[in-house]
């Protein structure tokens, strides 16, 4: 398969394995103070646990396997999705899903969790195509209506 910006994100974000990351990938959104609170207040995650894993797997196939199109109707319904989510978070500061550092954390636990997926069961993933798929997931945040200026401009940052 050539290595394709495509063909990468396919690869290893629709590697099957990612979804025995599915819990730490969980636990790390939440380690945001307002992505915690959104999920705590918002969310039944309590009574029906696996809906958000669940709404995560039918988007990234939406995002991934359906084309651009239904990408960007994804990431509409996304957006809508969150738009209500507002509050208070444990810290007393005050949330908004949409918030760029807040969606963006979202965002970027997905791409860091695709890496440790394949280094921890599988081939790590080699510098140039962790490159090649950090371009993607950078380009992929316009789907969620993140901006170039909401994301890191590197993998280490």
């Amino acid at each position: 398969m050539e290595n394709t910006r495509e063909s990468l994100a396919i690869r290893y974000g629709g590697d099957l394995r990612n979804l025995l990351m599915s819990n730490r990938t969980f636990v790390l959104q939440l380690a945001h103070p307002s992505v915690g609170a959104g999920v705590v207040q918002h969310s039944n995650f309590r009574n029906d646990p696996w809906s958000r894993l669940r709404e995560i797997a039918y988007s990234g196939n939406q995002m991934m396997f359906n084309g651009h199109d239904a990408a960007v109707a994804e990431g509409d319904r996304l957006r809508e999705m969150h738009r209500h989510i507002k509050g208070v978070n444990a810290h007393g500061e005050q949330y908004h899903a949409l918030n760029p550092e807040v969606y963006g954390w979202v965002h970027f636990v997905f791409y860091e969790s695709t890496l440790t997926c394949h280094q921890l069961f599988g081939q790590p993933v080699a510098e140039q195509e962790q490159e090649i798929l950090f371009q993607n997931w950078l380009e992929s945040g316009q789907y969620f209506g993140l901006r170039e200026q909401d994301l890191p401009t590197s993998q280490e940052a």
